[in-house]
């Protein structure tokens, strides 16, 4: 949308193809709306159709629009595909029921309160032990979420250390403050603990987790080529079992669906992004 907003100002055609069923992508699915009220996105959108923006929902490229097509019919494409695929937790016990993705929740709460009809089970966190796995801001809307659904109750589990109250040194303005921050899902039920480790049955009832503290190596790592990276140590005798009936796995992502990326031949990098010239965004195909 913001693409989209600064093409038609100075006088592009622009065409956005969306493939679900309403314009908004984070801002309308993602973003729970006691966060951002979606009428701020409806006016957006009408905003944008009335300056000449045109909407295709239900629209999936190399699914109902061939990639061949839009590289024919147009003279450039803009890839606003995002980061989607969530980091995973490849742990015993993984594929117990009660155990989901941080944006599955999120958005099928979401479209429960426009009146979609999408599969619920496992999803409603009333009257459930929610454990939520991660400490960014996807985590603190799972935290606000799970609230409002009438959970019994919300832990979150961070395995990053505890960050300063304050600014270190090495974080000076006009960086981003590393500091520690009680945001509104946390003040809503706050509940931090330090590290995460799943298990459990055909059905989730609780989690093992253990205590961690980050140590630095100083040996060389061939896999990440750097010297001084830090690693996890556990803390002995820290193990113990929280009962849970959901956990919401909320660890951030680790690149793009490959499917736009695939259908148009587009190279990427080691971490699964589009290959882009450094500080440039054009890719290796031509338009």
């Amino acid at each position: 949308m913001a693409a989209a907003a600064q093409l038609v100002k100075v006088g592009h055609t622009v065409v956005v193809y969306e493939r679900k069923n309403r314009v908004g992508g984070l801002l309308r699915y993602g973003i729970p709306t006691m966060k951002l009220d979606k009428y701020l996105v409806d006016r957006r959108v009408k905003l944008l159709e009335e300056e000449g923006v045109r909407f295709l929902t239900n629209t999936e490229i190399g699914k109902h629009v061939p990639a061949d097509f839009l590289l024919k019919d147009n003279d450039a494409i803009i890839v606003c595909t995002g980061s989607t695929t969530p980091r995973d937790l490849p742990v015993s016990g993984r594929d117990a029921k009660g155990i989901c993705f941080a944006m599955e929740f999120l958005e099928k709460t979401q479209r429960r309160r426009f009146g979609d009809n999408v599969p619920w089970e496992g999803l409603d966190a009333a009257g459930k032990r929610v454990v939520i796995l991660g400490g960014g801001d996807t985590a603190t809307d799972c935290i606000g979420t799970s609230l409002r659904l009438g959970a019994k109750s919300v832990t979150a589990f961070e395995i990053l250390p505890r960050p300063p109250d304050c600014r270190k040194p090495e974080n000076p303005w006009p960086e981003w403050p590393l500091i520690f921050r009680v945001d509104y899902g946390h003040k809503e039920m706050q509940a931090f603990v330090t590290t995460e480790n799943a298990a459990g049955l055909k059905t989730l009832v609780g989690l093992d987790v253990v205590e961690v503290d980050w140590e630095k190596d100083e040996k060389f790592n061939e896999c990440a080529l750097v010297k001084g990276a830090w690693k996890l140590i556990e803390k002995p005798d820290t193990m113990r079992t929280i009962e849970c009936d959901l956990c919401i796995l909320a660890m951030g992502f680790v690149g793009p669906e490959k499917t736009v990326i695939e259908q148009l031949s587009l190279k990427t990098d080691s971490r699964s992004n589009i290959l882009t010239p450094k500080e440039k965004y054009n890719s290796d195909v031509a338009k």
